[in-house]
């Protein structure tokens, strides 16, 4: 394999990791990204750009992710699935599940006990 064939499988690479993370990629610079040959250059200076403004607006360092953004997430989505029809026929439909699993495992406890007793209804 040549370097340059290395080289574009790499930023191939590059790329697939980007298009996993992209919820994590602020929408200014997602905005500005053009999958082209050495797309990673301009990516890395506009994410250095927009730190670095969101620093001088903010006073604070931009993350990638921290604990505060998971546990905003995780409200998100117990607030989503609070509201949400389809989640809340799913969990209505799991609990429904649930009480019917021991039923019917009772009764085919039942029935095997009553075919070794011979009590079987033929």
């Amino acid at each position: 394999m040549t370097l340059a064939c290395k080289h574009a499988r790499w930023e191939q690479s590059d790329m697939v990791m980007i298009l996993l993370n992209i919820s994590y990629i602020p929408d200014e610079v997602a905005h500005k990204m053009l999958f082209k040959a050495g797309w990673q250059i301009e990516f890395k200076k506009n994410m250095l750009e927009f730190k670095d403004k969101f620093y001088r607006s903010t006073g604070r360092v931009w993350e990638f992710q921290n604990k505060r953004l998971e546990d905003d997430y995780i409200d998100f989505i117990n607030a989503q699935e609070h509201q949400d029809p389809d989640v809340i026929k799913e969990k209505t439909a799991e609990a429904f599940d649930e009480k019917f699993k021991d039923f019917f495992i009772k009764i085919k406890n039942q029935r095997a006990s009553d075919i070794k007793g011979g009590n079987a209804i033929n």
